[in-house]
């Protein structure tokens, strides 16, 4: 995909060359970069940018130098609380460093060694990206503390959830709306561009190529952390699960997919409609779902009850697993495994004896009403079936416009699917 994603702030990193520049001791240091790091947002990010694209994270920490700010501090809204590239104040406004550090020849080595070399990968980046694309979209990647900081002109409090920040020349309009709505949908509050606005765009680029595209996605870090002691908590992986498919399924809708993006194929059969196989090949990138357990894969992934299941034979029967395994982490060849010889369904739908959980979306169409698709015919992608012993319900697809129903609908699960007939 020509997604780019940049995490400018994740490094707690101060060599030792430059320590001795900071007029805080140990302790205060600490606490600053506590406050002031985007704590995890490499690893809240990563699935995400190892799947959809590729990603750019700034090596040092923000303190000693800060990518994201204008180099020319008279360009630099931020440096006139003394925080511009290079940072004088702390997040309460107390010296940080003595005001010639961020001049003269320590700012030119600084930004030699550090700033230009990051932005010269930037454009690299996209510029490869746009030899190979139309249009190149980058990810900010920030978090935001949960209550103000003293230097914040933004106040609010309680704060949102994510807050996406924008750019009036280099963020389309409907890109944000998906964002927005991918988010809300996922349960999470949403703002935008507050507490926090912008995002950013290679300099060469800026205001010049509408090409380029930028959008910047804040985490509140309460959602996804302990901000006291910095650990990460059990809601870590859900939330770096929901980023992922909600970035994904913005990128397929506004044809961020490059010339190269590998195909997953839904393949239908035709000749008995009351049956619908997933090839393997639906996920062949398997990071697209990260590290799980068996129990996060069945009841998260394709959201199985696993209350019912009481014995060896129902965990064998239903996903060809030993009930032992469910605690187990489960790898990409693994998971291929699982969909190519255990998935599949059967029109049969019985709260007793429930149908192989292949895929959470293909469960749903089974139990809707007729036409889900909207396209007012009911040989579209689910009929239903009156019989002896009551109604059935099973998933068929025959015409374009049916098809195309589902590969949004597979879109909105994360998964870009072609479909083939056989």
């Amino acid at each position: 995909m020509s997604l780019i994603f940049h995490i400018p702030h994740s490094s707690t990193l101060i060599p030792e060359e430059y320590q001795y520049q900071f007029a805080i001791d140990d302790s205060e240091l600490k606490s600053e970069l506590n406050n002031m790091t985007d704590w995890f947002t490499h690893d809240l990010f990563h699935d995400a940018s190892q799947s959809l694209g590729k990603e750019l994270v700034f090596p040092i920490s923000r303190l000693l130098v800060d990518p994201e700010r204008f180099y020319n501090d008279d360009d630099e809204p931020m440096s006139k609380v003394g925080m511009g590239v290079l940072y004088s104040r702390t997040a309460t406004g107390a010296p940080l460093k003595d005001d010639k550090f961020i001049k003269d020849e320590y700012r030119s080595e600084l930004l030699g060694k550090y700033y230009f070399p990051h932005h010269k990968r930037l454009f690299d980046l996209v510029n490869e990206n746009l030899s190979e694309s139309i249009r190149v979209l980058i990810i900010d990647c920030h978090s935001f503390p949960s209550k103000p900081l003293p230097y914040e002109q933004e106040r609010c409090y309680p704060r949102t959830d994510i807050c996406i920040g924008t750019d009036a020349f280099h963020t389309p309009k409907n890109v944000t709306e998906e964002l927005k709505r991918g988010f809300i949908n996922e349960g999470l509050s949403v703002a935008i561009n507050k507490p926090f606005k912008g995002t950013i765009t290679p300099i060469d680029f800026y205001q010049k190529n509408p090409n380029v595209c930028s959008i910047m996605i804040e985490v509140n870090r309460a959602i996804y952390m302990n901000e006291k002691n910095i650990t990460k908590l059990k809601s870590f992986n859900k939330v770096k699960r929901i980023i992922q498919k909600v970035i994904f399924n913005t990128a397929i809708k506004n044809n961020f997919t490059g010339k190269n993006m590998p195909q997953h194929t839904l393949y239908v059969h035709t000749d008995f409609a009351n049956q619908v196989t997933l090839d393997s090949t639906v996920i062949d990138d398997s990071d697209t779902f990260g590290n799980l357990t068996w129990t996060e894969f069945l009841t998260e992934v394709l959201n199985e009850d696993l209350d019912y299941k009481i014995d060896e034979y129902c965990y064998l029967e239903q996903h060809g697993i030993d009930s032992s395994y469910l605690d187990e982490m489960i790898s990409g060849d693994i998971i291929n495994k699982y969909y190519d010889e255990i998935a599949y369904y059967t029109d049969n739908i019985s709260p007793t004896s429930p149908t192989v959980g292949a895929f959470q979306l293909i469960r749903e169409l089974e139990t809707v009403t007729t036409d889900k698709d909207g396209n007012a015919e009911i040989n579209g992608v689910e009929l239903s079936q009156s019989t002896a012993t009551g109604s059935r319900k099973y998933t068929y697809i025959k015409d374009e416009s049916a098809g195309n129903w589902l590969k949004e609908a597979f879109a909105n699960e994360g998964i870009s699917v072609d479909i083939k007939f056989v």
